[in-house]
């Protein structure tokens, strides 16, 4: 995964599993941790600053415009950043309860995707063939 879908995922599995009322206190840290390094890399920025308030709500919405100042703010090469977005992933995957188990970001063209614990699936593809 690119550092800047790291810091991407992190920004909004942080944002989500912090605001649970059974969020360990090891979320809520480094979420903060990491959105404090981030918004001193934007401040004075004010679109920039709104891109990263706005996208802890609707991380669909923002995450192109986010996306974009990050790259510009050279989010993407701070090994600081990186490694903030990395550990708050990590405290997420290892904390019951705290997030999605599954983190699926897909690129290109799905034929069939099935994510889960347990699941049974029988998938077809292609035309039917006539009797």
């Amino acid at each position: 995964m690119e550092p800047i879908s790291i810091i991407l995922s992190a920004l909004a599995s942080g944002a989500v599993a912090s605001l649970k009322d059974t969020a360990a206190q090891a979320i809520k840290d480094g979420y903060n941790s990491l959105k404090q390094l981030l918004q001193r890399r934007l401040e004075g920025k004010p679109d920039a600053e709104m891109a990263l308030a706005k996208y802890e709500t609707e991380p669909k919405v923002w995450r192109a415009p986010l996306e974009q100042v990050l790259r510009q703010s050279g989010a993407e090469a701070d090994s600081n950043v990186i490694e903030a977005a990395r550990k708050l992933l990590e405290i997420i995957r290892s904390t019951p309860g705290a997030g999605s188990t599954y983190n699926t970001e897909i690129e290109g063209g799905v034929q069939g995707l099935v994510q889960g614990d347990n699941a049974q699936v029988a998938m077809t593809f292609g035309a039917k063939e006539k009797a």
